[in-house]
């Protein structure tokens, strides 16, 4: 059985979806998010090709539950502006939470329930979250003005 390498969370570890020009990226994003790519650049980074979160767990949160919703806002924002994917699985937001450097309790899934924006589909280890088109815009917008306030 193959061993799993952890991934960013954010994109499959295939090398099809390697960012090979990260101005493009960002223009994307932004473009497609609303979001200066100035702004988002404060938030995330590209390391080996692939897209971080760049912030410290303090800064995501007070409890755990705002950390790994703020994680998943983040992430599903990334799947949803730049690639159109509308699903994050929370083996994901699992995988970006140990990145960043913290692990997430059990409790990930009930938190991922109170993700503005989006609606939770499957269940156990099937889990996701499914961003709902007209929905989402907002609170990731109020996410990344928090962010970035200081």
């Amino acid at each position: 059985m193959p061993v799993r390498k952890p991934g960013n969370g954010i994109a499959p570890s295939d090398d099809a979806s390697l960012i090979h020009d990260e101005d493009a990226f960002f223009e994307t994003f932004a473009s497609e998010s609303h979001v200066d790519a100035e702004t988002l650049r404060r938030v995330y980074y590209v390391k080996d090709g692939r897209i971080r979160i760049g912030l410290t767990k303090r800064a995501l949160g007070k409890t755990e539950a705002d950390s790994n919703r703020t994680v998943a806002t983040l992430l599903a924002g990334v799947r949803w502006y730049v690639n159109g994917d509308p699903a994050l699985k929370i083996g994901e937001v699992r995988d970006a939470a140990g990145v960043i450097g913290y692990q997430v309790s059990r409790n990930l899934s009930k938190h991922l329930e109170g993700v503005s924006g989006t609606q939770a589909v499957g269940s156990g280890n099937d889990k996701a979250i499914r961003v709902q088109r007209g929905r989402f815009d907002e609170p990731f917008q109020q996410l990344i003005d928090r962010l970035t306030a200081a």
